[in-house]
């Protein structure tokens, strides 16, 4: 081998070591850690994600980004020269250690490592320019804000969806497959002046036929660029509620013979209800593949997919142990502590010393006094004794320079003109305090000398007298009656049950000075039941319904008294319409209805609602009516292969199926305007007559019904998290799969969302977290939330009894950090809040409030994860 060649292999080789470290630390391996973090009020569930590549699949490479795969092809040709190198290193170096003083074999081994250095350079500088190259490429083909392969497709354009204002949007971010005939939808979290996203207004929503403001709302196809020449505007956009926009194009989006991509963004001009600008940094944008066929096929409600489940027959009572509350007490053994601002006093103990100023720094901590003396002037010096102060050493020479004197607790003494030996001052001290505070359930009471305000209690020498203090302070409390006894105040839990047992009592101040008893001793109604057909379910449930595809939610969300014409919950005893809320969620899959009547809290405080007690519910939703009327076949002509004119409706005559389209707000239908197949059969008939799921007669549709039973107990057991995916240690995480949280009960569709939800508990508003996902390198990622239902029960009864939540994102960028947070916000069937003290790895008790990679954290720790 030739010296040259042997400097080249040994610069290629060199250089293959350190580029394959750099590459392998962006496709090697990861670790997924779990954080379960809780404010007081609200409840966290989190876990860390270091997220690397997804490991080789079969042929290695998986279904990552192509640019992924490129680099994960470079790492393993750099891998194979690094072998190289490291033999072709030892080789030098064993040829510099056996020279034996040869100076042609040193300067051999030296010019080696001397070439290699330099072409090291060389390279490095290469590579970071191509790097640079590559990202501004990326950047301008295609908006994606990453700098190397892999990075977060999107990201940057999709950042206000999630925990910004952007609460959902559909068609979902990079979805494929979408008909030529969708609408598109964006909800947001707030409202928004409709003026901004439509051209004409009427009593304060976009008016009846109203279009796109072209200006605000750009729709086009997303190789052409955003051109107002090619745009799409022949758009109407309808909303009942200014947070829910729903755009129809007049016009089949995509081509009949090609996927088409379309991107949709909003300008920085839109404004929210209250004028403010609801987007900074470019607006919102996303993009979807529009297919090149219709969707023709009406939407149907999921078998297995409603809750309750059909019952046919009310459940027979037997024995009853009615409901316990649980008790509990406050013990008050001394005063407690209210706030202190720093201060400091002096006074002169020589009567000829002059005046002093005295800076009192915010993060002081000392209490106590300090005597100070002058020596003398020449030079300047004083006496500095420190009184009462532990850990502070006496300065006896302290200077004075420019007539100041930096004690060693921090104070800086500023002298008066006239100051001469001799004199002298007493300095009194006091640091600044934070008040106490006591817990009691969701609400947090300060310990205050002046006037209370709410969610105050006012201090008093008279132990008793504070007791009643507090339990005045209590009156207002969601989850608890008071009662002053002596220096007591015992505590009932408002709601009977077992539930009373988990409400959260704690006090900053040392137990020694406030005596806490847990509340304990709470039970649930027990009730000898004799089941007829299905179990009747308790009387704070939620009514759901999912359906196999995502509905239009015009007709499906509202008051109970706004959508009678298409979906209501009728009490079967005297036919009245139950009060409540309808509500869309799951990227408009799922419609729920929220009772309006109240009936107790849960255990964190909030107000429960219930349905009618021992009553039986029937549930009924309308079909759309048929769009596609016709007098003639004439008529039908553009309705392929529905071209014959049978009974006024396109038909298809070898099928003898209706054209499934309907009209506008006329009943339910899904967002490719095809109404209700209420029997499932296939065919949309229109509201024909009810198909009911509890008889099964299929011959009937194409509304559709059922009917089931409510008992007169509650439900307030809280759901807890069973299994995470990503779990903590997990490796291989993929970089585009959802992560998945399965719980143990059915959970409320609604508040699997993301950003917070604000309750009013009765006493206070109180900001609850959802469900979040945000990268720890700060860069912008989109995410949006769905659900699945899923029937444990062995054999399958046909009723789903857990729920797994998916967080969908943008491509995850590799080796960055990760952490999704799951808050009290979220609710299970029955309106129990989720409490992460029970999550996985942890045990529910009066201490714990969170779990922290594992780790049971009490409510003293506030919360916080490191």
């Amino acid at each position: 081998m030739s010296l040259k060649f042997k400097q080249f292999f040994s610069v290629l080789a060199v250089l293959a070591v350190m580029l394959a470290g750099f590459n392998l630390s962006l496709a090697g391996g990861f670790k997924v850690q779990i954080n379960q973090a809780q404010a007081i009020n609200a409840w966290g569930d989190w876990f860390d994600r270091t997220v690397g590549q997804k490991g080789f699949n079969d042929i290695g490479f998986g279904r990552n980004d192509p640019r992924v795969i490129i680099a994960n092809v470079v790492n393993i040709l750099f891998g194979l020269l690094g072998v190289a190198a490291i033999v072709l290193i030892m080789y030098g170096g064993f040829v510099w250690m056996t020279a034996a003083g040869n100076a042609d074999k040193v300067e051999q081994a030296k010019a080696i490592l001397r070439n290699a250095f330099i072409g090291l350079l060389i390279v490095l500088s290469a590579f970071a320019i191509a790097i640079y190259i590559l990202s501004r490429l990326m950047f301008a083909v295609s908006g994606e804000r990453s700098g190397l392969p892999g990075g977060n497709k999107g990201a940057g354009a999709l950042g206000a969806l999630g925990a910004g204002i952007v609460k959902s949007v559909y068609p979902a971010p990079e979805a494929r497959e979408v008909p030529r005939n969708t609408v598109i939808i964006i909800s947001f979290r707030e409202a928004i002046d409709p003026a901004s996203l439509c051209d004409q207004v009427a009593a304060g929503l976009c008016a009846a036929g109203a279009k796109l403001n072209a200006a605000n709302v750009r729709i086009y196809k997303t190789d052409q660029g955003d051109q107002t020449d090619t745009n799409v505007t022949a758009v109407q956009v309808a909303s009942s509620d200014n947070r829910t926009f729903i755009f129809s194009p007049e016009s089949y989006l995509g081509s009949p013979s090609e996927k088409i991509w379309y991107s949709v963004a909003l300008t920085e001009s839109v404004k929210r209800a209250n004028g403010q600008a609801a987007f900074s940094l470019g607006g919102f944008q996303w993009k979807f593949e529009v297919s090149n066929i219709l969707d023709l096929t009406p939407p149907q409600v999921v078998s297995g997919g409603i809750f309750p489940s059909p019952d046919n027959a009310k459940d027979t009572v037997g024995s009853v142990t009615e409901a316990v509350q649980a008790k509990g007490s406050i013990e008050v053994k001394r005063v407690l502590q209210v706030a202190v601002a720093n201060s400091v006093a002096y006074s002169k103990t020589n009567p000829a010393s002059v005046e002093i100023n005295v800076a009192n720094p915010a993060a002081n901590t000392c209490d106590g006094q300090i005597d100070i003396a002058i020596n003398n002037t020449t030079p300047l010096s004083a006496n500095v004794a420190y009184l009462n102060l532990p850990g502070k050493v006496n300065v006896p020479q302290a200077a004075i320079l420019n007539r100041e004197i930096i004690t060693a607790c921090g104070f800086k003494v500023t002298l008066d003109p006239g100051f001469a030996p001799g004199h002298s001052w007493r300095l009194t001290m006091v640091s600044q305090k934070q008040p106490d505070y006591l817990l009691v359930g969701g609400s947090r009471y300060l310990f205050v000398a002046g006037a209370p305000k709410s969610g105050e209690v006012l201090i008093d020498n008279n132990l008793n007298n504070l007791a009643n203090n507090l339990k005045n302070a209590l009156a207002g409390n969601p989850a608890v009656l008071a009662e002053a006894l002596g220096n007591k105040v015992i505590l009932t839990a408002r709601t009977a049950g077992s539930a009373g047992n988990s409400i959260a009592l704690f006090s900053s101040a040392d137990y020694a000075i406030l005596g806490l008893d847990q509340l304990k001793g709470g039970s649930d109604r027990a009730v000898s039941v004799n089941v007829a057909d299905k179990p009747d379910k308790p009387k704070n449930t939620i009514i759901q319904i999912n359906f196999n595809e995502a509905i239009n939610p015009l007709t499906v969300s509202g008051p109970s008294t706004a959508v009678a014409d298409f979906i209501k919950v009728i009490n079967l005893a005297d036919q009245s319409t139950v009060a409540g809320d309808f509500v869309v969620s799951n990227q408009y899959q799922t419609v729920e209805f929220v009772p309006s009547t109240e009936c107790g809290v849960n255990g964190c405080g909030e107000k429960v609602y219930c349905l009618p007690p021992n009553s039986q519910l029937r549930v009924e939703l309308t079909a759309a009516a048929l769009a596609a009327v016709c007098t003639s076949d004439n008529d039908c002509l553009t309705k392929t292969p529905y071209n014959t004119c049978t009974g006024g409706v396109c038909t298809d005559s070898k099928t003898n199926t209706k054209y499934p389209a309907g009209r506008p707000q006329s009943g339910i239908m899904d967002l490719a305007s095809n109404s209700l197949d209420g029997n499932r059969d296939g065919n949309a008939r229109g509201p024909v007559s009810f198909f009911d799921e509890n008889l099964k007669n299929i011959a009937e549709g194409d509304s559709y019904r059922w009917s089931f039973w409510i008992s007169d107990r509650l439900d307030l057991e809280p759901p807890q998290i069973i299994q995470t995916k990503a779990a903590m240690g997990e490796e291989n995480v993929d970089l585009i799969a959802p992560v998945q949280i399965t719980f143990n009960k059915l959970m409320m569709a609604a508040t699997i969302a993301s950003g917070d939800a604000v309750v009013d508990n009765g006493q206070k508003k109180v900001t609850h977290k959802l469900i979040n996902l945000w990268s720890q390198s700060k860069e912008p990622i989109g995410y949006w939330l769905e659900k699945t239902n899923k029937d444990t029960s062995n054999p399958p009864d046909n009723e789903a009894d857990q729920t797994v939540a998916l967080i969908h994102h943008s491509q995850f960028y590799i080796s960055t950090i990760y952490r999704s947070q799951v808050g009290s916000g979220l609710k299970d069937i029955y309106q129990n809040c989720f409490k992460p003290c029970s999550g996985p790895d942890c045990t529910a008790n009066q201490t714990n409030a969170s779990c922290c990679n594992g780790l049971p954290m009490s409510i003293g720790d506030n919360g916080s994860c490191p």
